[in-house]
């Protein structure tokens, strides 16, 4: 340890308070001797202070100047790999045509554009042993835990393959998580080549994922770096939409346009139903509740519309909106 260099504290456990037998420990010639006991908790907190003293003091950032977490999912092979190596410059995931090589969560951080962004990669990651029981399940236990540590999610599609279920099965874990959403259609630059026609490939992928109407969507090269610059911007977009508040007035004003153009109905029941009021309690995703003038509930097909409407007036790309129903007290 002296070789090395590096500041050495002695920490001596065990000594109950006592200060008997530091000399013993002062003849390793270190300058600091720090006695504690970790089962009483005695001198744990000096040991720290020590430690602490001379690194350079780094203040807490701001909420506004975290950096924005987002998580890579989707399918085994479809590059998710190839596309954080792209993004960060350096070959730093795993990369390779066998499904599964991507062993352990990389979390990367990303300066571009004066933003900075931090890349939660799950690249198929899959422990061994699993690999040949069932990829497509591990692959989409590790896209759910990513999606608790992210803000946004980029669903990345493979356009050589074309759709599959499994991006419906993972497009549909991050709504369930509330995320922030971008499609990203991977490998462009072979489907170009084919003349592949941008909108006729958005169709099909808006036809697969219906329920993610509202996500935008990317055309990327992972291997030419076709697109990543929008793909980031798109992004930023959609984290922003996440966290939009609408007053309570705008909000308001925009339900009476719905009803006044089509009447609220219950999910049960032919009785005429009313929207009170309307007030937005929450964001990341936008939560909205909505209060009645019957104890019921609104029919989905209503939820859906008013969704649409809210989108229209307000935007909110790429985020889930959450519509919630309560009734007036009597």
């Amino acid at each position: 340890m002296r070789r090395d260099g590096k500041r050495v504290l002695v920490a001596v456990n065990k000594t109950e308070g006592a200060q008997d037998g530091l000399a013993e420990f002062a003849r390793l010639g270190f300058d600091q001797v720090i006695p504690l006991s970790a089962e009483h908790g005695l001198g744990v907190g000096d040991l720290l202070d020590a430690a602490l003293a001379d690194l350079p003091r780094v203040p807490s950032p701001e909420e506004g100047d975290r950096p924005l977490a987002i998580a890579l999912v989707g399918r085994p092979n479809v590059g998710k790999s190839s596309l954080l190596n792209r993004l960060l410059g350096e070959e730093r995931a795993v990369v390779s045509p066998i499904p599964g090589t991507t062993r352990d969560a990389v979390d990367s951080l990303v300066a571009r554009g004066g933003k900075h962004y931090r890349f939660v990669d799950t690249a198929g990651i899959r422990r061994t042993r699993l690999l040949k029981e069932n990829v497509d399940h591990v692959s989409v236990v590790q896209a759910r835990k990513s999606l608790e540590r992210a803000d946004v999610a980029i669903l990345v599609l493979d356009a050589v393959e074309g759709m599959r279920e499994m991006d419906a099965t993972i497009g549909g874990y991050i709504q369930e998580a509330g995320r922030g959403v971008v499609l990203a259609v991977n490998k462009w630059d072979v489907v170009a080549g084919r003349e592949m026609k941008t909108r006729a490939f958005e169709e099909g992928v808006r036809d697969h994922l219906k329920f993610l109407g509202y996500a935008p969507l990317a055309f990327v090269s992972a291997r030419t770096g076709r697109g990543l610059g929008t793909l980031l911007a798109t992004a930023d977009r959609v984290q922003a939409a996440c966290r939009q508040r609408v007053t309570t007035g705008e909000l308001n004003r925009m339900l009476a346009r719905a009803a006044a153009s089509l009447a609220p109905k219950a999910a049960k029941g032919g009785k005429p139903v009313k929207i009170l009021f309307g007030t937005q309690v929450g964001v990341a995703p936008p939560t909205f509740i909505l209060s009645l003038n019957h104890p019921v509930d609104l029919h989905f097909s209503y939820k859906r519309y008013l969704e649409n409407q809210l989108r229209a007036a307000f935007g909110f790309a790429g985020t889930p909106i959450v519509l919630k129903v309560r009734t007036r007290p009597h």
